[in-house]
């Protein structure tokens, strides 16, 4: 018998991660635990999955993550996430948003056409790591 996928499968490397968010776009998926740390997953195009990669054989700098990692640029603000939202997009364009429980809005990801609501420097497309948008949520 051939296991097809079809049916729903626990994922493994967050079986102790009690989720209370999902966001999931064609090939990128988040999670949201209840404590606020982010796991994703999925295509690493444009930097939209918040892991700081290295550079492959090939000198691709945003590999696949095959397995959920805890996106750490995001602990790194010191405060609680409380929902994720990503574009339904690969490639060029791919940029994700995270918000925290008092409002402030981070953005990452693909940048080139404003679409993060930050400035970037000359010549940078993308923000590897979260950046705030100076916009009140609160």
């Amino acid at each position: 018998r051939v296991d097809s996928g079809a049916a729903p499968k626990v994922v493994e490397a967050l079986t102790n991660v009690k989720a209370v968010h999902v966001a999931t776009g064609d090939y990128t998926t988040f999670v949201v635990s209840e404590d606020g740390d982010v796991y994703s997953f999925g295509c690493g195009e444009s930097a939209s999955l918040g892991h700081n990669a290295v550079n492959d054989e090939q000198g691709n700098r945003h590999a696949n993550v095959l397995n959920p990692e805890l996106v750490t640029s995001l602990k790194q603000i010191n405060e609680r996430v409380v929902q994720i939202s990503l574009t339904n997009s690969i490639y060029w364009n791919a940029h994700t948003f995270a918000l925290t429980e008092s409002g402030k809005l981070y953005g990452f990801g693909a940048g080139d056409k404003g679409q993060l609501g930050i400035e970037l420097v000359a010549n940078q497309t993308e923000r590897v790591n979260p950046e705030r948008v100076d916009i009140d949520l609160g």
